[in-house]
């Protein structure tokens, strides 16, 4: 069996310096950043994410009340006795090593406000506070997936030059999102000598993005997830090729081949069998994201298409106080240990108790019911008959 043959590069035109959100991607594997990119359907995660940064823009700067606590968020911010700041805008520019800022609150239209996008590494910063010659930096997350390090990096480079700072405290902030009240921060005390160096790897970046692309290959790992250059990434292509070739080939019994495997052929297989699967997460996301906007018709006749479902989740802290009152405190905690759901408190009740229960939650407020597009494969809907 012939192997599969080489992916050429398809490289995208000259383009802009990578953001603040996109830093960590191409810091990990350059070529995220020099292969051609497909946009990317925007899912109910990054909404919901948009709306929680808004919301903390307009506490921060207009006293508004928030939707969620931000009590500890806030209070981790002013330590130093800094004054808040929210969605303050900053150009980098890693050659000269001097940074400036744009403004707050303006989105992303940093050229508009005086930036350089293909000779400044442009970002915005969710929070910060500034005390004298420190300042505190806070980047919001409110989805599964981890921040990279790199991001608060160049945030906190950009700050100190842009403000003159010698120290910079700064914090990737999970806000939970369960109404158990549970966020979750990791932090990072960065001082001059830390501030500089992350500074030489930034002007490193910008020289090689600006000079001829790299002659190594792609780098895989978890930064592949999310990145638009996946379906032009050669590696990617070449493991799509190659096991649809061997699992194709003419003779080849599923399963029969294990048996005959050594340790290290099936170390090898192992490894290659989780890139498959993040492969195959990949494509059914892009496709999930194409059937959002587009019916995918099937060959049997089926269409797969997005239709609007419901979750209900229990509010912990809500339950819990309805059922210590409603029963004694022993329920409540029976039921909510600490986060809870209508099965867990029908199990611990029993139907007709459980059902009293989540009848008293839901009057209380207790019961959050969120919408959200599923996609399915479904039979094509009925034509309306004539009348």
């Amino acid at each position: 069996m012939g192997k599969p043959k080489k992916e050429a590069m398809q490289l995208a035109p000259r383009r802009s310096l990578p953001t603040g959100s996109q830093i960590g991607r191409v810091m990990a594997c350059i070529f995220s950043w020099l292969l051609v990119r497909f946009d990317r359907a925007v899912g109910a995660a990054a909404i919901a994410g948009t709306q929680a940064h808004d919301e903390l823009f307009q506490t921060i700067e207009h006293g508004a009340p928030s939707p969620w606590d931000m009590g500890a968020l806030l209070a981790w911010l002013v330590a130093d006795g800094g004054k808040p700041k929210g969605e303050l805008a900053l150009a980098y520019d890693a050659k000269a090593d001097t940074a400036k800022a744009l403004g707050q609150n303006i989105g992303r239209e940093y050229a508009k406000h005086g930036a350089d996008p293909f000779s400044q590494f442009c970002l915005s910063l969710d929070a910060v506070a500034i005390q004298g010659s420190r300042a505190r930096l806070l980047d919001l997350k409110t989805g599964r997936s981890e921040g990279d390090p790199w991001q608060l990096k160049l945030g906190a480079v950009a700050l100190a030059r842009a403000f003159d700072l010698d120290e910079v405290i700064a914090c990737f902030w999970y806000r939970d999102s369960s109404g158990l009240g549970i966020d979750r921060l990791m932090e990072w005390r960065w001082g001059s000598m830390d501030l500089a160096g992350f500074a030489e790897e930034l002007n490193q970046l910008q020289l090689t993005l600006e000079g001829a692309p790299p002659a190594m290959g792609a780098k895989e790992g978890e930064h592949c997830t999310y990145c638009h250059s996946f379906a032009a990434c050669p590696a990617k292509m070449n493991l799509a090729r190659s096991l649809v070739a061997e699992a194709t080939a003419p003779g080849v019994t599923m399963g029969a081949e294990f048996t005959a495997l050594t340790p290290a052929e099936a170390g090898l297989a192992w490894e290659r069998l989780i890139q498959a699967e993040a492969l195959v997460k990949h494509i059914r996301t892009g496709l999930e994201g194409y059937a959002t906007q587009q019916p995918i018709q099937l060959s049997d006749g089926r269409q797969v298409r997005a239709v609007e479902a419901q979750r209900e989740s229990i509010l912990g802290p809500v339950a819990y106080a309805v059922l210590a009152q409603a029963f004694n405190v022993e329920t409540a905690e029976s039921c909510c240990p600490p986060a809870t759901s209508k099965a867990a408190i029908t199990d611990a009740l029993g139907k007709e108790e459980g059902a009293r229960a989540l009848e008293l939650i839901g009057a209380a407020g207790g019961i959050q019911v969120k919408t959200f597009q599923q996609v399915k494969a479904l039979k094509p809907p009925k034509a309306p008959k004539d009348l």
